[in-house]
């Protein structure tokens, strides 16, 4: 374990300036955390969750049935109905949740050919998932009563509401959305300081190995070069390792109403994306030749996966061509993970087969980076004999 040894001394040696930058980044995190949860932060009782509502449709018994009953337990906000509106009006947080009645629906519905509601919402906004709810309660209740009798749209209204449970309107819990909330924001941005600092701890450490008379005395050592990258790969994960840990336990102040699982899901995603994150940063590390870049290319892609991936900015916000590109990313997938983590109803296959696909993803970019990496390396061994 030579080779694992010598990582170990140089990762000491670098230790002091590697928890420079990840405090400085671990700051910024939890400062921008603890503001979001702040500005936040309320009960139910106190303050409905803000939706705008459009109907581009007719007036209804059955839709005007359907706003009466939400008003309930949300507040309803006129916003600019047009895209670019509905776009503002997420981004500076006026509504999280707009829900549009698209033309033609009610035809549709009463005639067992229903259209979807379009629907929109804040990333971040876990209260979205229950108002899904709510939504789907309605309609499927309805849609029972027009298939399974001839009463008019009035009845069904009145029938509706008497079966739907008072209780599931008092289950959108905003003490559940505060510290889910709080905590799905501190995960999203731990990507960003994950990035930045993985990306420029392992690049000093493949530049203080890069030395061309270091690479030529390690080809003449009697370690097998596969067994030598082995233990390169060692060294790396147990830097990525302490990394982890130290955000995984900051994640606990965060933690609020989570259950183990939750936040174990959390931290496997974590890990997920590390691994990710890692082979970026050890192809980065073979390919430059000063530190002045590293912190260049850092910078470069723990902002651009940020802002690609709904870190910085809700999905909802980006345009299709941001969006496309931001699935060339692995934090892209590590947000999509969160938001199904936050999204479960109950722990079923089907719903975790989404959290597991996304990790998956993440993996995949971790192998392909590494597989260039490798290619990389083993270009720059000829050159070197």
């Amino acid at each position: 374990m030579q080779v694992f040894k010598l990582y170990l001394k140089i990762i000491k040696k670098n230790l002091p300036g590697i928890m420079v930058y990840l405090g400085i980044f671990l700051f910024i995190v939890v400062l921008i955390t603890t503001i979001t949860r702040d500005t936040s932060s309320t009960t139910f009782e106190q303050s409905k969750v803000k939706i705008a509502y459009i109907n581009e449709d007719i007036e209804n018994p059955l839709i005007n049935g359907f706003k009466d009953y939400l008003k309930d337990y949300v507040k309803f906000v006129e916003i600019e109905e047009t895209e670019e509106g509905m776009r503002d009006a997420l981004f500076f947080r006026v509504v999280e949740y707009i829900v549009i009645i698209p033309d033609g629906f009610v035809e549709g519905f009463e005639n067992d050919n229903p259209m979807k509601l379009k629907k929109l919402a804040v990333s971040d906004s876990t209260s979205a998932a229950y108002i899904d709810m709510a939504i789907e309660n309605y309609f499927n209740t309805a849609e029972n009563y027009i298939k399974n009798t001839d009463i008019s749209s009035e009845e069904i209204v009145d029938y509706v509401k008497e079966d739907l449970d008072v209780s599931t309107k008092t289950n959108i819990s905003v003490k559940k959305v505060e510290d889910n909330g709080a905590l799905k924001f501190y995960f999203n941005y731990c990507s960003y300081a994950l990035t930045a600092v993985l990306i420029i701890a392992i690049s000093s450490i493949m530049l203080s190995l890069g030395n061309i008379h270091i690479k030529r005395r390690n080809r003449v050592s009697p370690i097998p070069i596969g067994k030598s990258q082995f233990q390169q790969v060692l060294g790396l994960f147990f830097i990525v390792l302490l990394i982890d840990l130290l955000l995984i336990f900051v994640g606990l102040f965060f933690r609020g109403g989570a259950d183990d699982f939750v936040f174990g899901l959390l931290s496997m995603n974590l890990l997920s994306l590390s691994i990710a994150i890692l082979s970026i940063a050890y192809l980065v590390g073979t390919t430059i030749r000063n530190r002045e870049a590293a912190n260049g290319i850092a910078n470069i892609l723990s902002l651009g996966f940020a802002f690609l991936s709904g870190v910085f900015v809700p999905k909802e916000l980006l345009g299709e061509t941001a969006l496309q590109i931001g699935k060339f990313t692995p934090t892209y997938w590590f947000v999509m993970a969160n938001d199904f983590i936050f999204n479960l109803s109950n722990y079923s296959f089907d719903n975790l087969s989404n959290i597991l696909i996304s990790m998956v993803v993440q993996l995949g970019f971790g192998v392909a980076f590494f597989a260039m990496a490798l290619v990389i390396n083993k270009k720059n061994r000829t050159s070197v004999e």
